[in-house]
Protein backbone atom coordinates (compact mmCIF):
# COMPACT_ATOMS: atom_id res chain seq x y z
CA UNK A 1 0.00 0.00 0.00
CA UNK A 2 2.92 2.22 0.73
CA UNK A 3 4.45 1.61 -2.75
CA UNK A 4 1.12 2.77 -4.32
CA UNK A 5 1.12 5.76 -2.40
CA UNK A 6 4.44 6.66 -3.55
CA UNK A 7 3.55 6.39 -7.22
CA UNK A 8 0.56 8.29 -6.89
CA UNK A 9 2.62 10.89 -5.53
CA UNK A 10 5.31 10.85 -7.94
CA UNK A 11 2.91 10.55 -10.89
CA UNK A 12 0.92 12.92 -9.47
CA UNK A 13 3.96 15.63 -9.72
CA UNK A 14 4.92 14.45 -12.93
CA UNK A 15 1.53 15.42 -14.45
CA UNK A 16 1.51 19.05 -13.12
CA UNK A 17 4.97 19.76 -14.30
CA UNK A 18 4.36 18.50 -17.57
CA UNK A 19 3.46 20.66 -21.08
CA UNK A 20 -0.12 21.34 -21.14
CA UNK A 21 -0.61 19.10 -24.51
CA UNK A 22 1.29 16.13 -22.72
CA UNK A 23 -0.52 16.45 -19.98
CA UNK A 24 -3.70 14.00 -21.13
CA UNK A 25 -1.12 11.49 -22.34
CA UNK A 26 0.52 11.47 -18.99
CA UNK A 27 -2.43 11.03 -17.22
CA UNK A 28 -3.16 8.10 -19.54
CA UNK A 29 0.40 6.58 -18.56
CA UNK A 30 -0.21 6.89 -15.05
CA UNK A 31 -3.85 5.32 -14.81
CA UNK A 32 -2.22 2.39 -16.95
CA UNK A 33 0.68 2.35 -14.97
CA UNK A 34 -1.56 2.52 -11.83
CA UNK A 35 -4.31 -0.18 -12.90
CA UNK A 36 -1.00 -2.58 -13.62
CA UNK A 37 0.65 -2.24 -10.45
CA UNK A 38 -2.54 -3.23 -8.34
CA UNK A 39 -2.69 -6.06 -10.39
CA UNK A 40 0.96 -6.97 -10.40
CA UNK A 41 0.15 -6.42 -6.28
CA UNK A 42 -3.15 -8.64 -6.36
CA UNK A 43 -1.01 -11.26 -8.47
CA UNK A 44 1.79 -11.44 -5.46
CA UNK A 45 -0.67 -12.02 -2.90
CA UNK A 46 -2.34 -15.08 -4.94
CA UNK A 47 1.33 -16.79 -5.09
CA UNK A 48 1.62 -16.63 -1.76
CA UNK A 49 -1.96 -17.55 -0.57
CA UNK A 50 -3.23 -21.06 -0.75
CA UNK A 51 -4.10 -22.35 -3.98
CA UNK A 52 -7.90 -23.14 -3.11
CA UNK A 53 -8.14 -18.94 -2.57
CA UNK A 54 -7.08 -18.23 -6.03
CA UNK A 55 -10.41 -17.63 -7.01
CA UNK A 56 -11.60 -15.30 -4.27
CA UNK A 57 -12.01 -11.67 -5.43
CA UNK A 58 -11.11 -12.01 -8.80
CA UNK A 59 -14.34 -10.96 -10.29
CA UNK A 60 -14.77 -7.51 -8.31
CA UNK A 61 -11.05 -6.79 -9.43
CA UNK A 62 -12.54 -7.78 -13.21
CA UNK A 63 -14.85 -5.38 -12.60
CA UNK A 64 -13.00 -2.61 -11.96
CA UNK A 65 -10.31 -3.29 -14.76
CA UNK A 66 -13.62 -3.40 -16.99
CA UNK A 67 -14.63 0.36 -15.87
CA UNK A 68 -10.63 1.09 -16.43
CA UNK A 69 -10.84 0.03 -20.34
CA UNK A 70 -14.07 1.35 -20.94
CA UNK A 71 -12.80 4.65 -20.28
CA UNK A 72 -9.56 4.43 -21.90
CA UNK A 73 -11.80 3.50 -24.85
CA UNK A 74 -13.72 6.40 -24.86
CA UNK A 75 -10.57 8.55 -24.10
CA UNK A 76 -8.89 7.30 -27.30
CA UNK A 77 -12.05 7.25 -29.45
CA UNK A 78 -9.72 10.37 -31.19
CA UNK A 79 -7.94 8.34 -32.29
CA UNK A 80 -9.65 5.34 -34.41
CA UNK A 81 -8.64 7.16 -37.80
CA UNK A 82 -5.28 7.90 -37.23
CA UNK A 83 -3.49 5.38 -35.30
CA UNK A 84 -6.02 2.48 -33.80
CA UNK A 85 -3.95 -0.16 -31.96
CA UNK A 86 -4.13 1.30 -28.52
CA UNK A 87 -7.93 1.21 -28.78
CA UNK A 88 -7.76 -2.02 -30.76
CA UNK A 89 -5.71 -3.33 -27.38
CA UNK A 90 -7.72 -1.86 -24.87
CA UNK A 91 -11.52 -2.89 -26.70
CA UNK A 92 -10.04 -6.79 -26.82
CA UNK A 93 -9.11 -6.43 -23.03
CA UNK A 94 -12.48 -5.08 -22.03
CA UNK A 95 -14.57 -7.91 -24.77
CA UNK A 96 -12.32 -10.32 -23.02
CA UNK A 97 -12.90 -9.51 -19.20
CA UNK A 98 -16.59 -9.38 -20.04
CA UNK A 99 -17.39 -12.60 -21.49
CA UNK A 100 -15.23 -14.00 -17.84
CA UNK A 101 -17.40 -12.09 -16.40
CA UNK A 102 -20.53 -13.62 -18.20
CA UNK A 103 -19.48 -17.02 -17.35
CA UNK A 104 -20.22 -18.63 -14.13
CA UNK A 105 -17.46 -20.76 -12.38
CA UNK A 106 -14.22 -18.99 -14.84
CA UNK A 107 -13.31 -16.09 -12.45
CA UNK A 108 -9.71 -17.79 -11.57
CA UNK A 109 -8.96 -17.04 -14.89
CA UNK A 110 -8.28 -13.32 -14.19
CA UNK A 111 -5.13 -14.51 -12.15
CA UNK A 112 -3.18 -15.84 -15.13
CA UNK A 113 -5.08 -13.71 -17.57
CA UNK A 114 -4.03 -10.58 -15.49
CA UNK A 115 -0.27 -11.50 -15.46
CA UNK A 116 0.25 -9.36 -18.95
CA UNK A 117 0.04 -6.58 -15.80
CA UNK A 118 3.73 -6.93 -14.95
CA UNK A 119 5.13 -6.18 -18.49
CA UNK A 120 2.27 -3.67 -19.25
CA UNK A 121 3.79 -2.14 -15.83
CA UNK A 122 7.15 -1.83 -17.41
CA UNK A 123 5.93 -0.82 -20.97
CA UNK A 124 3.73 1.86 -19.44
CA UNK A 125 6.82 3.39 -17.69
CA UNK A 126 8.92 2.83 -20.81
CA UNK A 127 6.57 5.34 -22.72
CA UNK A 128 6.29 7.59 -19.88
CA UNK A 129 10.28 7.81 -20.38
CA UNK A 130 9.07 8.67 -24.03
CA UNK A 131 6.81 11.19 -22.94
CA UNK A 132 8.87 13.41 -20.98
CA UNK A 133 11.62 13.39 -23.61
CA UNK A 134 14.33 11.15 -21.55
CA UNK A 135 17.13 10.36 -24.40
CA UNK A 136 17.39 6.19 -25.25
CA UNK A 137 20.53 6.56 -24.63
CA UNK A 138 20.13 6.71 -20.62
CA UNK A 139 20.91 3.86 -18.58
CA UNK A 140 17.86 3.69 -17.00
CA UNK A 141 15.91 3.54 -20.14
CA UNK A 142 17.50 0.56 -21.70
CA UNK A 143 17.59 -1.04 -18.55
CA UNK A 144 13.74 -0.55 -18.57
CA UNK A 145 13.38 -2.25 -22.02
CA UNK A 146 15.27 -5.14 -21.02
CA UNK A 147 13.20 -6.05 -18.05
CA UNK A 148 10.05 -4.79 -20.26
CA UNK A 149 11.32 -7.71 -22.90
CA UNK A 150 12.31 -10.51 -20.67
CA UNK A 151 9.14 -10.07 -18.43
CA UNK A 152 7.23 -10.24 -21.56
CA UNK A 153 8.20 -13.46 -22.68
CA UNK A 154 8.47 -15.03 -18.91
CA UNK A 155 4.84 -14.10 -18.21
CA UNK A 156 4.29 -15.95 -21.78
CA UNK A 157 6.98 -18.94 -21.26
CA UNK A 158 4.42 -19.46 -17.64
CA UNK A 159 1.11 -19.95 -19.32
CA UNK A 160 1.79 -22.07 -21.87
CA UNK A 161 1.14 -25.37 -19.78
CA UNK A 162 -1.74 -23.90 -19.04
CA UNK A 163 -2.98 -23.15 -22.69
CA UNK A 164 -0.94 -25.51 -24.42
CA UNK A 165 -3.16 -28.74 -24.56
CA UNK A 166 -6.50 -26.34 -25.91
CA UNK A 167 -4.48 -24.26 -28.36
CA UNK A 168 -2.97 -27.86 -29.80
CA UNK A 169 -6.14 -29.20 -30.15
CA UNK A 170 -7.56 -25.95 -31.61
CA UNK A 171 -4.65 -25.80 -34.39
CA UNK A 172 -5.16 -29.75 -35.23
CA UNK A 173 -9.03 -29.10 -35.40
CA UNK A 174 -8.47 -26.14 -37.64
CA UNK A 175 -6.14 -27.71 -40.19
CA UNK A 176 -8.68 -30.64 -40.55
CA UNK A 177 -11.74 -28.27 -41.01
CA UNK A 178 -9.25 -26.73 -43.75
CA UNK A 179 -8.57 -30.07 -45.55
CA UNK A 180 -12.12 -31.17 -45.88
CA UNK A 181 -12.71 -27.80 -46.99
CA UNK A 182 -9.58 -28.53 -50.05
CA UNK A 183 -10.97 -31.43 -50.49
CA UNK A 184 -14.80 -30.40 -51.23
CA UNK A 185 -13.22 -27.34 -53.34
CA UNK A 186 -11.26 -29.40 -55.46
CA UNK A 187 -13.53 -32.71 -56.34
CA UNK A 188 -17.17 -32.59 -54.98
CA UNK A 189 -18.79 -35.74 -56.35
CA UNK A 190 -15.85 -37.62 -54.60
CA UNK A 191 -16.08 -35.75 -51.53
CA UNK A 192 -20.00 -36.70 -51.33
CA UNK A 193 -19.38 -40.16 -52.04
CA UNK A 194 -15.86 -41.27 -50.43
CA UNK A 195 -14.33 -44.38 -51.52
CA UNK A 196 -15.34 -47.65 -50.35
CA UNK A 197 -16.43 -51.22 -51.06
CA UNK A 198 -19.36 -51.51 -53.09
CA UNK A 199 -21.93 -53.69 -51.49
CA UNK A 200 -25.25 -54.88 -52.35
CA UNK A 201 -28.10 -52.80 -50.43
CA UNK A 202 -29.90 -55.60 -48.76
CA UNK A 203 -26.51 -56.58 -47.48
CA UNK A 204 -25.72 -53.39 -46.10
CA UNK A 205 -28.80 -52.96 -44.18
CA UNK A 206 -28.87 -56.95 -43.29
CA UNK A 207 -26.25 -55.78 -40.07
CA UNK A 208 -28.59 -53.05 -38.85
CA UNK A 209 -32.17 -54.65 -39.72
CA UNK A 210 -31.19 -57.66 -37.42
CA UNK A 211 -30.32 -55.65 -34.77
CA UNK A 212 -33.54 -53.82 -34.60
CA UNK A 213 -35.21 -56.92 -34.99
CA UNK A 214 -33.94 -58.43 -31.63
CA UNK A 215 -34.31 -54.98 -30.00
CA UNK A 216 -37.94 -54.68 -31.27
CA UNK A 217 -38.81 -58.39 -29.52
CA UNK A 218 -37.13 -57.82 -26.50
CA UNK A 219 -39.20 -54.96 -26.12
CA UNK A 220 -42.51 -56.43 -27.25
CA UNK A 221 -42.34 -59.92 -25.45
CA UNK A 222 -42.98 -58.35 -21.98
CA UNK A 223 -45.85 -56.95 -23.08
CA UNK A 224 -47.49 -59.64 -25.15
CA UNK A 225 -46.51 -61.89 -22.28
CA UNK A 226 -48.63 -58.94 -19.89
CA UNK A 227 -51.06 -58.97 -22.28
CA UNK A 228 -51.84 -63.09 -22.66
CA UNK A 229 -51.71 -63.13 -18.11
CA UNK A 230 -54.52 -60.93 -18.32
CA UNK A 231 -56.10 -62.52 -20.97
CA UNK A 232 -56.03 -65.92 -19.05
CA UNK A 233 -56.86 -64.32 -15.56
CA UNK A 234 -60.29 -62.36 -16.99
CA UNK A 235 -61.19 -65.25 -18.94
CA UNK A 236 -60.80 -67.23 -15.92
CA UNK A 237 -62.57 -65.48 -13.67
CA UNK A 238 -65.57 -65.07 -16.57
CA UNK A 239 -66.10 -68.73 -16.82
CA UNK A 240 -64.95 -68.15 -20.76
CA UNK A 241 -63.63 -71.93 -20.32
CA UNK A 242 -63.27 -72.22 -24.65
CA UNK A 243 -61.38 -69.09 -25.06
CA UNK A 244 -58.95 -70.07 -21.82
CA UNK A 245 -58.22 -73.48 -24.11
CA UNK A 246 -57.72 -71.33 -27.24
CA UNK A 247 -55.13 -69.02 -25.46
CA UNK A 248 -53.56 -71.98 -23.92
CA UNK A 249 -53.02 -73.57 -27.15
CA UNK A 250 -51.98 -69.67 -28.93
CA UNK A 251 -49.08 -69.72 -26.08
CA UNK A 252 -46.40 -72.02 -26.74
CA UNK A 253 -47.40 -70.96 -30.96
CA UNK A 254 -45.94 -67.13 -29.66
CA UNK A 255 -42.63 -68.17 -27.80
CA UNK A 256 -41.77 -70.35 -30.95
CA UNK A 257 -42.43 -67.06 -32.96
CA UNK A 258 -40.45 -65.26 -30.22
CA UNK A 259 -37.51 -67.67 -30.77
CA UNK A 260 -37.24 -67.92 -34.20
CA UNK A 261 -37.59 -64.26 -34.26
CA UNK A 262 -34.66 -63.90 -31.84
CA UNK A 263 -32.41 -66.14 -34.03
Amino acid sequence: MVVVMVVVVVLRDLCRAAHVSTQKVMELHALNSLHALGWACFLIKKLRGPLADISHNCSRGLVLSLGFYLHDIWVLRGTLLRNPSMLAHQATMALTISSILRSKGVSWLATFLMSSSVPTLLQELLLLCGTLRLPPTRLEVRGLRLLWFTSFVACKLALVPLWLLGKLSYLLNLALNFNFIAHAARDLPRFLRPQGIKVPTRTAYAVPLAGAKVQGSMTLSPQISAAIFRGLVSQTNQGDYASFVLTCCAAPCLQEWQSHNDI
